[in-house]
């Protein structure tokens, strides 16, 4: 998933996740919102139990990868 600044694909909104499945993001170039929560280059995080993410691009286009796990 790519961010650019000032369009409407400097946001996403990805559902939760279905119970028992977790997610990973990974911050591949730039900077990130999720869920209000600052991500830069290199940063990952694990998602469990979030019925809703929010990610927003902050600054310069960003990558991200978001892998959905059992």
């Amino acid at each position: 998933m790519a961010t650019h600044p000032n369009t409407d694909a400097a946001r996403a909104r990805v559902s939760g996740l279905p119970k028992g499945r977790y997610a990973w993001l990974q911050v591949a170039r730039g900077k990130i919102t999720v869920n209000g929560q600052e991500l830069k280059a290199g940063d990952g995080a694990a998602i469990t139990a979030e019925p809703k993410l929010q990610l927003a691009g902050v600054g310069d286009s960003s990558e991200v990868l978001l892998f959905d796990l059992a």
